[in-house]
């Protein structure tokens, strides 16, 4: 997998979405078992490096937000729903905005 994006939800869990290899793949992978938690498939196909980040709810769940690659559309997990919501619309795409984020 790559031209995904990645980020921790809380300490030893990493969400990892998208990219070339499995463009609307979406996991939770625990660092410390190995174990991984296939969630449901990205609502946008996201092929070239989309950014990811996370907000807490204010419920006791977290928000992955993941944005950009070669659409304006935002897609938002909420992990204690285990449901994917639309966010509001980038202006434009953001291609490969993983590379201008994290380098």
């Amino acid at each position: 997998m790559y031209y995904h994006c990645s980020c921790e939800v809380q300490p030893g869990q990493v969400f990892i979405g998208g990219g070339f290899t499995d463009s609307i793949g979406a996991f939770i992978i625990d660092v410390d078992t190995g174990v991984t938690e296939i969630l449901p498939s990205l609502p946008t196909s996201r092929t070239s490096g989309p950014g990811c980040g996370i907000v807490e709810d204010g419920f006791g769940g977290y928000d992955i937000v993941v944005a950009g690659a070669e659409t304006a559309v935002v897609d938002i997990y909420n992990t204690r729903l285990g449901t994917w919501r639309p966010g509001k619309r980038n202006q434009k795409t953001r291609d490969g905005i993983q590379k201008k984020v994290f380098t």
